[in-house]
């Protein structure tokens, strides 16, 4: 009898998707996170420990503010990433302190060559796109 209970249980776990390493059932999972991108359901889980963009990303991603370019000699951002809010050229990191938690939809990080291309050559070390709601 215990033996046709578990195979139920296991059969039940294989139809729904649960698997071993869920450990939280009746409570729904989190999003994957997207490590180039903060979501707005990340920024409202630190909307108390942080101030602004960039307390949030300081949190979060702190890796969006260390990528750096491989010497193209062109340091416009002082060799870290520009900033763009709603794809307006806004400087360097420490322009998100402008931006507050409230306004914010998602950041994005872009890496050099593709900020490059999109954006122009000084976006060269990367771009943190910043999208209003």
């Amino acid at each position: 009898m215990r033996t046709l209970a578990i195979a139920v249980i296991a059969a039940v776990g294989i139809c729904t998707g649960l698997s071993a390493q869920d450990t939280t059932l009746g409570k729904p999972k989190a999003p994957k996170k997207d490590p180039n991108v903060i979501a707005a359901w990340e920024i409202e889980e630190v909307a108390g420990q942080a101030h602004d963009a960039y307390d949030v990303v300081q949190l979060l991603r702190p890796r969006f503010f260390h990528i750096r370019a491989q010497g193209t000699g062109n340091d416009h951002w002082n060799g870290g990433p520009g900033v763009l809010v709603d794809d307006t050229p806004r400087g360097d990191v420490s322009s998100l302190r402008s931006v507050q938690i409230s306004a914010i939809h998602e950041i994005r990080y872009v890496s050099g060559p593709d900020a490059a291309s999109r954006y122009g050559a000084e976006y060269h070390a990367g771009a943190i796109v910043v999208k209003l709601r």
